[in-house]
């Protein structure tokens, strides 16, 4: 199959596209980090070690668990596919685990609710906790299902 860019290179061969200006960027190298300690720490540890078995995140990861884990607020804003939902997830499965904690996650887009539903899934039994423990309540969710 086809990538995006593949196909988008057909299209301006065959002459359907025309390319008014093109900026190539170079590539950087990849900026990592630990993974902060105090997510090591714990139940959290097995499911990471084997997630990321060389200990490291991206740095923008890294540097706002560290400052979670801290009691700080954080705001992220990176492009997709940047990691952004473990910067969150982490501390409410820790929560979860170790505290007994609740957390209610709201996502803008079904698709994307659908998506991260069944990553929350796989964690939540990863971590040895039921699967059930993660739930969905959207209009799809019967009245009666919901309670």
């Amino acid at each position: 199959m086809p990538t995006v860019y593949e196909n988008l290179l057909s299209l301006i061969e065959e002459g359907a596209l025309d390319v008014v200006e093109r900026i190539d960027l170079p590539s950087r190298d990849e900026k990592l980090a630990s993974i902060p300690a105090s997510f090591l720490d714990g139940p959290l540890d097995p499911l990471l070690k084997s997630k990321f078995p060389d200990g490291q995140l991206w740095k923008h990861q890294s540097a706002a668990l560290e400052r979670i884990a801290h009691g700080q607020n954080v705001v992220v804003a990176t492009g997709t596919a940047s990691g952004k939902s473990l910067i969150f997830q982490l501390p409410l499965l820790k929560a979860a685990v170790e505290g007994g904690g609740r957390s209610l996650v709201l996502y803008p887009l079904k698709a994307l609710l659908g998506d991260q539903l069944a990553r929350w899934r796989e964690i939540a039994v990863d971590l040895g906790l039921p699967q059930t423990s993660v739930i969905e309540l959207s209009g799809d969710v019967e009245m009666f299902d919901r309670a």
